[in-house]
């Protein structure tokens, strides 16, 4: 599912007040929408409270968790720190009450190993590696929430170094058209060497700066107009054979 915090609101709203004209009134009011939009955070925390409310769902026939395991798809680094954040800020500003208890709910579900993991998406260049250190440390210094693993996207890889590239040139008895098809493939072949030269750099640092408890894997550069079930399998693999070599 897609949710947003302010939808996350509504639907709170809506189990706890269950009576539908009242609730619509509510909703629809000048107040209501000045609250929403004014209140600091509180869609944030709203959309974590979501999540929280999806780990406690269990099925009413087998009385089983509803769902095997929650994958939430979160913001770039920067908002995602802002949503990890505001269960903990809500849980210290309110001394009793509901929102300090669903607050404190929430960071307790992130906080425990046995139930969340918190994953880091990265892709090997400069800005998203300087983002990634930032947001690693915050989760294990401020936030305290386990690691998960850590995901270089996009890795390109070549059997050949630009060195070894270098030296290659079509034979001279070879056709135009041959030579030119030659001379393409040995361009392209130079640049994908090139960019994985210079993304090693970027992976190097990747690694380093996850602790040695969590997995550090490489997702390959998926050549391809739309991501489709071959390239799903693909990635699915990999991310197998890491985890499990």
């Amino acid at each position: 599912m897609a949710t947003t915090g302010q939808a996350a609101l509504e639907e709170y709203l809506s189990r706890i007040l269950p009576f539908a004209p009242l609730r619509t009134l509510m909703l629809q009011s000048q107040l209501y929408q000045y609250f929403v939009l004014a209140a600091p955070g509180l869609k944030e925390l709203m959309a974590m409270g979501k999540v929280w409310y999806e780990a406690q769902q269990h099925d009413r026939r087998t009385t089983f968790p509803r769902w095997d395991a929650l994958i939430i798809d979160m913001p770039a680094s920067g908002h995602s720190l802002q949503y990890l954040r505001m269960p903990q800020a809500a849980s210290d500003t309110f001394d009793t009450g509901e929102v300090r208890r669903k607050a404190a709910q929430v960071v307790q579900l992130f906080r425990d190993p046995e139930q969340s993991a918190f994953h880091i998406v990265s892709l090997p260049e400069e800005l998203p590696v300087e983002e990634t250190a930032e947001i690693v440390a915050q989760i294990e210094n401020e936030l305290h929430f386990p690691l998960g693993a850590l995901f270089i996207n996009q890795r390109r890889t070549t059997p050949c170094d630009c060195a070894t590239l270098d030296r290659l040139y079509p034979a001279r008895d070879a056709t135009s058209a041959d030579r030119s098809l030659v001379d393409h493939m040995l361009a392209v072949a130079r640049y994908e060497a090139r960019l994985t030269q210079a993304q090693t750099a970027y992976v190097n640092q990747l690694n380093l700066l996850a602790p040695p408890a969590i997995a550090t894997i490489a997702l390959p550069y998926c050549f391809a107009e739309s991501l489709g079930l071959p390239e799903v399998q693909t990635l699915s693999y990999c991310i197998q054979s890491a985890l499990h070599p």
